[in-house]
């Protein structure tokens, strides 16, 4: 199934029975598992610098780096649409937006996400006309996710108060290894 015919798929389901599925990979051996178990959408998130890559916030991953686990996914994947993320500092002109969006499409991934919102139009613009229809615009750019719950980058940034702690600083890890402690105090 091609990129148009995936996303057409996912559009038809708006309003049905089914609802949409999406989760995130970063790796051929992760993407192959959720693809076999009928995931629609798999995001190939600059979340990965955490993640994967333990860097303390996604401003340190590269296109290169987005490039090559986007590859490594697309590998893996048949049936669910890939969802390529476009690093920070990728897209600031129009131009490199496009050059950004076209790497992510030929490393393997079905659509682009970038961050802004409305302020990136003349940059969706550019890549709609520039050959690659395929994108998808977050309106958020100052929030990112980690599992289920979202951290709020610039209350992080401006050594704000976490909303999983309270306490301290937020932390990508913090609502997971909360998590992890009431399991094993139950």
């Amino acid at each position: 199934m091609n990129a148009h015919d995936k996303a057409k798929a996912i559009t038809s389901m708006k309003g049905g029975e089914h609802r949409v599925s999406a989760l995130t990979a970063y790796d051929y051996p992760t993407a192959r598992i959720l693809d076999e178990a009928g995931v629609d959408m798999i995001l190939v998130g600059d979340s990965l610098g955490m993640v994967v890559l333990g860097f303390p916030d996604t401003t340190h991953v590269t296109l290169e780096m987005m490039t090559h686990h986007t590859a490594a996914v697309a590998r893996g994947v048949t049936n669910a649409l890939i969802i390529g993320d476009m690093p920070i500092n990728s897209y600031e002109t129009p131009a490199q937006a496009l050059a950004t969006a076209h790497a992510l499409v030929q490393a393997g991934a079905d659509v682009v996400k970038l961050e802004g919102g409305i302020r990136q139009l003349e940059k969706i613009r550019t890549i709609i006309e520039g050959r690659h229809p395929r994108y998808r615009s977050s309106r958020n750019a100052t929030t990112t996710s980690f599992g289920r719950g979202w951290i709020q980058k610039e209350r992080q940034n401006q050594g704000g108060v976490c909303r999983h702690s309270r306490r301290r600083p937020c932390s990508p890890r913090s609502r997971l290894f909360r998590h992890r402690a009431r399991k094993h105090r139950a």
